[in-house]
């Protein structure tokens, strides 16, 4: 009698296992914004952020700091966040 379809798989050899990542996640990095809008008042608004990620084992940690500038046609603002 010939192989059926729900005939169970029978595997020789285990899977590979895989143990780590060639990948590595200890990066700076760094990021600009900005952008406007006109209508009838100016708008504009310039940000950034800096970052660090480190990693151990199979864990990533990071520390990250932000701001944003913006001018409304007359007043400006500035907001930070870390």
């Amino acid at each position: 009698m010939g192989a059926s379809a729900a005939d169970p798989v029978m595997y020789t050899q285990p899977a590979p296992v895989v143990t780590s990542s060639t990948f590595d996640w200890d990066r700076f990095y760094i990021g600009l914004s900005a952008g406007g809008m006109n209508d009838g008042t100016q708008y504009f608004g310039v940000g950034g952020l800096a970052g660090l990620n480190m990693q151990s084992g199979d864990w990533v940690f990071g520390l990250e700091v932000q701001g944003t500038a913006y001018y409304n046609g007359g007043a400006f603002q500035a907001h930070f966040m870390m």
